[in-house]
């Protein structure tokens, strides 16, 4: 049977995006034949199990293991399509020309121009991109040699570090746009005449159950890649300010990042040996268990100078999915995930003492934190869960209606 539907991906599998991985495995779960793409392998040391078995089935467009054998099958494939799609090869020349000048601007031309080929000759009738910076790129320069039809979604860091004029010609050739919070849609409205869709991530809310009996005490846990966004040299700098208060915490953040040599110095300058334990990265299982014993989650992620930012972090709605109390910085697409004192506490980014008094209203209310992890449940079971927000997904990949959650924003 010839495979309708394809995803491409720029790195597959990666640990951080777990959300791109569960989306792919709940749509296959309910029939949709995929046939997934990725532009390279990262070559992590730690994978899903999940993504594991997928990945037997991962076209990547570059082996990192025989990169001088990719190039020559990528160039090969490139120049087939382009002899036997005239047109659609002069497509590519002229956005090369006119509006891409630099090398890897001619990488992702030769790239487009084979992943087209690979598509025709697979049956694929739509394929449809995750980020819109560099694998949006090559969907585009593939539909443009020739290829199928294809979709985006936009995220975070894609959305707001892609030049716009770069995001308008992306957008405009899509046959649709989906982002993961109504902030990036009303972002992407003043930049872009075509219609976005908002679709949030989806949580698979058996797995992430509300069991809330060992929990440990003033037991903290944030969870993230250790980079600038994520905030977490204010999220130290806050435990330190529990910890001068006399509160005798346990905190655990488990990520890994180039930030960690750093974030490690500054712990032991302010007198958190003992008191908090970078783990690094790890599976999915561990950081299940890590729920389960959180008196509390914290996130205080903050927008960079270079615009970088979050959507809604993954973890946030994992750990309200959990049933744990939450706390967080109100930057972004998180106050749609989070109404301040309702469902979880906000706080300003860049703001430490608030961060802390936060925490503190949580680890010492019993009450408050018992109000604010079943709140979050149910937040979550609204409008969070997979299947449901994957079914709307899969309505829009085929074409079909999709139901009165999924907003559409169009630009003014």
């Amino acid at each position: 049977m010839s495979t309708r539907f394809a995803y491409l991906l720029k790195r597959f599998p990666r640990l951080s995006e777990t959300f791109v991985l569960n989306e792919m495995l709940e749509l296959q779960r309910q029939g949709v034949a995929l046939r997934i793409y990725a532009l390279t392998d990262p070559l992590e040391s730690q994978v899903h199990p999940e993504a594991a078995r997928l990945q037997t089935d991962v076209v990547y467009l570059h082996d990192p293991r025989r990169r001088l054998r990719s190039w020559f099958r990528l160039l090969g494939g490139a120049l087939l399509q382009a002899l036997s799609h005239p047109r659609g090869g002069l497509r590519v020349l002229w956005a090369l020309c006119s509006v891409h000048r630099s090398m890897p601007s001619l990488r992702h031309a030769i790239e487009g121009l084979w992943l087209a080929r690979d598509l025709r000759q697979n049956g694929v009738g739509h394929v449809h991109a995750h980020f819109i910076h560099s694998p949006a790129a090559v969907t585009y320069l593939a539909f443009l040699a020739g290829g199928p039809p294809f979709s985006v979604t936009a995220h975070a860091k894609d959305l707001y570090t892609t030049l716009p004029r770069n995001l308008r010609i992306r957008a405009r050739a899509a046959r649709f746009l989906i982002t993961c919070t109504r902030f990036n849609a009303a972002h992407l409205a003043g930049l872009v005449s075509a219609r976005t869709q908002v679709v949030y991530h989806g949580t698979d809310l058996q797995r992430f159950s509300p069991d809330r009996s060992h929990v440990e005490p003033q037991r903290i846990l944030s969870v993230g890649r250790l980079v600038a966004k994520k905030g977490f040299k204010d999220l130290v700098d806050a435990l330190a300010l529990l910890q001068s208060k006399g509160l005798r915490i346990r905190a655990d953040v488990y990520g890994g990042g180039p930030l960690r040599p750093e974030l490690e110095a500054r712990a032991h300058r302010l007198g958190l040996d003992g008191r908090l334990t970078f783990h690094g990265a790890r599976l999915q299982d561990e950081i299940l268990a890590a729920y389960r014993r959180a008196t509390v989650f914290v996130l205080a992620p903050v927008v960079t100078d270079d615009g970088d930012r979050d959507g809604i972090p993954n973890v946030l709605v994992e750990a309200m999915a959990s049933g744990v109390p939450v706390v967080a910085t109100k930057i972004s697409g998180i106050p749609e995930l989070i109404t301040d004192g309702i469902d979880g506490l906000l706080v300003n980014e860049h703001d430490p003492a608030a961060l802390a008094g936060a925490m503190e209203r949580v680890l010492i209310d019993s009450e408050l934190a018992k109000q604010l992890g079943r709140a979050g449940r149910r937040r979550v079971e609204r409008e969070f869960d997979l299947v449901a927000n994957t079914q709307r997904l899969r309505a829009l990949l085929e074409g079909r209606p999709a139901d009165d959650r999924v907003l559409e924003i169009r630009a003014a």
